[in-house]
């Protein structure tokens, strides 16, 4: 009879259900780009740093770079918006 391997790492990260393609086709078919960043022809990247709960809802958010008129506060309701499976940590939350 052989003993059950047990996984080597105690705490598991969230993960996004589909992968990165699926988190990528939501930030896609979600994204509304801000009126006044189109008319002023705004691009760039906005930086976040989120917390996740043990329910996998995204409970905190900080914008860390942004670019402003209104790109930042499009990238936070986008990121609230996301829901993570959270993997049990051998019985533990």
């Amino acid at each position: 009879m052989k003993k059950e391997k047990r996984d080597k790492n105690f705490i598991h990260k969230p993960i996004y259900p589909g992968g990165n393609e699926a988190f990528k086709t939501f930030i896609r078919n979600n994204l509304k780009y801000p009126k006044e960043a189109l008319s002023k022809e705004i691009e760039g990247v906005v930086r976040i740093r989120y917390h996740i709960n043990y329910e996998g809802k995204v409970t905190d958010t900080q914008v860390l770079t942004g670019l402003g008129y209104g790109c930042d506060e499009e990238a936070v309701r986008l990121v609230k918006m996301l829901k993570f499976e959270v993997p049990k940590h051998r019985g533990v939350k």
